[in-house]
């Protein structure tokens, strides 16, 4: 304890802290390369993906065996997409949240109590029904 209150305790605090700051932005520093690898990669998938489907659709004019098996392809996987697409249309219709009413139930199907509509607030009169 011969240390406290001098400068010997600051300094310590302060390098502790700069380094969790270093390892902060090093954690920083590697999520950020890491993401862009991903999108790298992913790019380069779709690319890859892309080539291979132009050269697919290209070899489908030519009228041999690699053409029909090109065409065949082609065909079945633009089938199974459909498919695809139709169940994933289906699954967005049947996963919608249900539409809300504007007041809330309390489990018997009526609004709890203390609670009114939420519209314009009652008009106030005076004693003798007027303005």
């Amino acid at each position: 304890m011969a240390n406290q209150g001098t400068g010997w305790d600051r300094w310590s605090a302060w390098r502790r802290h700069r380094a969790v700051e270093r390892a902060v932005a090093a954690s920083r520093r590697l999520g950020e390369r890491a993401g862009r690898v991903g999108r790298d990669a992913s790019g380069r998938a779709w690319q890859t993906l892309d080539r291979g489907v132009r050269t697919a659709w290209a070899r489908t004019q030519e009228r041999d065996l690699l053409g029909e098996a090109a065409f065949r392809t082609l065909t079945l996987v633009h089938g199974g997409l459909g498919l695809a697409v139709r169940s994933l249309s289906r699954l967005e219709q049947a996963t919608a949240p249900p539409a809300r009413g504007a007041a809330r139930q309390n489990g018997k199907g009526e609004a709890p109590a203390g609670e009114g509509e939420r519209g314009a607030a009652p008009r106030r009169t005076g004693p003798d029904g007027g303005p």
